[in-house]
C-alpha cells in the first residue's frame, strides 16, 4: 500500500491547518507500520477507527 496525504485549507486558516497537519503527521509515524500491512478495507477502517 502507498500512502499520500492531501490537505487544503483557506489561506486565512493556517493555524488551523499547521494543526491539522501535526495530527497526521503525528499519527503516519504512529501507525505507518500497520497501515502498510492493510490489505483489505476492513482493516484501513479498524487502523483509523484505532486513533
Amino acid at each position: 500500500m502507498q500512502l499520500i496525504a492531501m490537505i487544503a485549507a483557506p489561506a486565512d486558516r493556517q493555524a488551523a491547518y499547521l494543526r491539522l497537519l501535526s495530527r497526521v503527521t503525528r499519527f503516519l509515524r504512529q501507525e505507518r507500520r500497520r497501515l502498510l500491512e492493510v490489505e483489505e478495507i476492513r482493516e484501513l477502517h479498524e487502523v483509523l477507527a484505532s486513533y
